[in-house]
């Protein structure tokens, strides 16, 4: 949980690309939007950068 809290979002990119450590820095800022999954789907992110 300290890599997806604590790392610093240019050491992510350069790890996990730029996409994924987006989306992990979106979720951190709280600003990350999902759709809600459910009758056998899985949820999926709303706001695609």
């Amino acid at each position: 949980m300290n890599v997806l809290h604590r790392t610093t979002p240019d050491e992510l990119a350069s790890e996990i690309g730029e996409e994924i450590a987006a989306y992990i820095v979106k979720a951190r800022e709280g600003t990350l939007q999902l759709e809600v999954g459910g009758g056998g789907k899985y949820g999926k992110v709303k706001n695609r950068s």
